[in-house]
């Protein structure tokens, strides 16, 4: 994800865009690395925990989300690879692709904060029939209508990264400068709209979690440190940390625009250790600690069936 930031930025000079577009090629293959061993990590404790429903529904999410970062960041490599020299029609398709899987990375945080707001915050009893696949439907079906739509304009095509001089360092596929308000709705304002949501419901699932964690409702062995390192792993799952990218303009803003990129890199690390130390190796117990919460004052029931 950190990688298609790094193209939007007017104001760079060729020794910083070169630096820059060689740490997000790197941190696109960590990012990589660390989505495959999320993905394989949580298909196998879906496999081993079958009948825990409420696990299996998270897991996917997870899988989900990771997939679309998975995507997003393969969709950059070979962008990179083979936008020089391409005929128009296949750089419209690589255009479109990265910005397919852009708009899916998105979404399926928005999702995540969608189903973090059933479980935390939504009073009333709640039954969805074939839930997790619905959320698949939206999550992988409202960005490509999203990006149909913006091919049929003539959006995508050859995109040039330019130093402050007006040399070009590359060409890439992407969304052309003459169609640049695309990338400002689709992007800039749907991730805006995305981060509000996302940081209203990190704010409330915090505060619940710390209020539940000290009146002892909790159970004993889940101490502060396992508390804050969920809310470490929520950060990073609402996509907190591409609020940054909002701090990227101009070139007073390197040390962000490094931060922002080391960052996302990482971001798939983080989520990893997260997901180690709470579901390994007491699984069982820990396959319910969201349910386990959310029981203190509602229940909410969905269904993957």
């Amino acid at each position: 994800m950190q990688c298609v930031r790094v193209w939007q930025n007017p104001a760079l000079n060729r020794s910083m865009a070169q630096a820059l577009m060689v740490v997000a090629t790197a941190g696109c293959g960590v990012a990589i690395a660390f989505s495959i061993f999320i993905i394989a990590f949580c298909i196998f404790l879906r496999w081993r925990f079958r009948s825990e429903k409420t696990l299996r529904i998270n897991l996917g999410l997870h899988v989900n989300l990771m997939g679309s970062v998975l995507l997003l960041n393969l969709a950059f490599l070979l962008n990179s690879r083979l936008s020089g020299g391409t005929q128009l029609g296949t750089c419209k398709v690589l255009g479109g692709l990265t910005h397919y899987c852009l708009l899916c990375c998105f979404t399926w945080m928005a999702l995540e904060g969608c189903h973090f707001y059933l479980l935390f915050v939504k009073v009333l009893g709640t039954y969805i029939h074939h839930y997790l696949a619905k959320l698949c439907l939206i999550g992988w079906g409202f960005p490509a209508l999203v990006v149909g739509v913006a091919g049929v304009i003539g959006s995508y095509g050859e995109y040039s990264i330019q130093t402050t001089e007006h040399q070009v360092i590359a060409h890439l596929c992407w969304i052309t400068s003459k169609r640049l308000l695309v990338h400002y709705i689709t992007n800039c304002g749907y991730f805006s709209l995305i981060f509000l949501f996302n940081m209203a419901v990190f704010g409330v699932v915090t505060q619940k979690s710390c209020c539940l964690q000290g009146t002892g409702t909790v159970q004993e062995d889940r101490n502060t440190w396992k508390v804050a390192l969920m809310v470490m792993g929520l950060f990073c799952l609402l996509g907190a940390t591409w609020a940054l990218a909002f701090f990227t303009h101009g070139t007073s803003s390197e040390p962000v625009l490094y931060l922002f990129t080391i960052l996302n890199s990482l971001q798939g690390f983080f989520i990893f250790i997260w997901l180690v130390v709470l579901y390994y190796p007491k699984t069982k117990e820990i396959a319910g600690s969201l349910s386990h919460i959310i029981r203190h004052d509602k229940t909410t029931t969905v269904s993957q069936d």
